[in-house]
């Protein structure tokens, strides 16, 4: 029972370390790298001048490794994810490494009193809603750790955690911002639609024998063979300069019907104006800006094409994606909750606090990454250890 807390308590702080490993390594794998061959064995990496030891390598591997077994349990598989959580425990130190230094540098300390305050504070410690000291050291035997690694790991863990409140004090969100999130998220509309689709007039319009010869004299240069650098035989490329023609033909009656079809639908409906076509309009669900349209491959364009039209009935110019020539009409449209957007308002400001917060840490990361002088020794993290 004891072994069995212990593994548990423990688990709860290698979870902690972790999370503490994602919320760092958002740009590691693009690190400014030298020298990776010049370290001694028994150093993994070196920060601007400052060695990580291989012994402190292999006890947050082992940590880490554990943890990911856990969470994957028989779907884990050691050839795949052992090196790949190798390098990411390695990236994760070279960059703890650098927003210690960074802290440091900006005058940013943590006094004993904060560290101990802040151990006695983590539930993993405590019995009956108090720090347990003797719980606390089999934790961290079990661990591996002295409990002076273990503080001044959690003193390091602080100086981050102030470097980055220090970063992002002056991030706000306004109250526009937030509502044209939740319209943006929370709004839909429901269109129909047709598509017209060059495929659907291939061979319908086939080029001239003339207008084959023409288009091969004024593109000579796309013909060329690789061997000779000379032109190849207007005969050799024939078939090729038809398919190019008959597709750019197709193209040409597809944007002229989708153009027909678009006016023709502004004055009598979508339904009418296809079926002059033998088009056959589609309607869909409702979806929002950041929602999914079935069977359409464009999404971002058809998306972007519906929100834009006002009113019931709208009718949007031709849009033009690689599929097609698309023709939308707006049928219906869901606006927001307003007691539902004020009940969430505040959660919804914290969300994108926090995505800002990420955002400009990782640039603010990357331009730290991008001065240091970091060697590594990869050769050192690939034995069994």
């Amino acid at each position: 029972m004891v072994m069995r807390g212990l593994r548990k308590s423990m688990k709860a702080i290698m979870w902690i370390i972790v999370v503490s490993f994602v919320a760092t390594i958002f740009f590691a794998w693009g690190m400014r790298v030298t020298g990776r061959q010049t370290l001694r064995r028994d150093v993994v990496a070196r920060v601007n001048g400052k060695d990580i030891d291989i012994v402190d390598f292999q006890r947050e591997w082992r940590r880490t490794r554990e943890i990911y077994r856990d969470l994957y349990g028989n779907q884990y598989d050691p050839k795949t994810m052992d090196p790949q959580l190798r390098r990411m425990v390695l990236d994760e130190m070279i960059q703890r490494e650098l927003l210690v230094e960074e802290a440091m540098r900006n005058g940013i300390v943590v006094s004993d009193e904060e560290v101990i305050r802040s151990i006695s504070s983590n539930p993993a410690f405590q019995s009956g809603g108090k720090f347990d000291i003797g719980r606390y050291n089999r934790i961290l035997d079990y661990m591996g750790m002295l409990p002076s690694m273990f503080e001044e790991q959690e003193r390091r863990n602080l100086m981050i955690s102030k470097l980055r409140t220090m970063i992002s004090s002056g991030i706000r969100v306004s109250d526009e911002e937030i509502e044209n999130y939740y319209r943006r998220t929370n709004e839909q509309v429901k269109v129909r639609y047709v598509l017209v689709k060059p495929e659907d007039f291939m061979g319908k319009a086939s080029p001239s024998e003339q207008e084959m010869r023409s288009y091969y004299e004024k593109h000579m240069a796309d013909f060329k063979d690789e061997k000779t650098g000379k032109a190849r035989p207007f005969e050799d490329v024939r078939a090729t300069i038809k398919g190019i023609m008959e597709r750019d033909k197709a193209e040409e009656m597809v944007r002229d019907i989708a153009r027909r079809v678009s006016r023709d639908a502004r004055s009598g409906g979508l339904l009418r104006a296809a079926s002059g076509f033998g088009l056959k309009p589609i309607t869909t669900d409702f979806f929002s800006r950041v929602g999914y349209v079935k069977d359409v491959r464009s999404q971002k364009e058809f998306i972007m094409a519906a929100f834009s039209l006002k009113g019931i009935g709208d009718v949007s110019e031709p849009v033009g994606t690689p599929e097609g020539q698309y023709v939308i009409e707006l049928v219906g449209m869901k606006g927001i909750d307003e007691a539902k957007f004020r009940e969430e308002k505040e959660k919804i400001r914290d969300m994108l606090l926090q995505r800002r917060r990420i955002e400009l840490e990782n640039e603010w990361i990357k331009h730290l990454r991008e001065r240091a002088k970091i060697k590594m020794n990869l050769s050192a993290i690939e034995g069994e250890f």
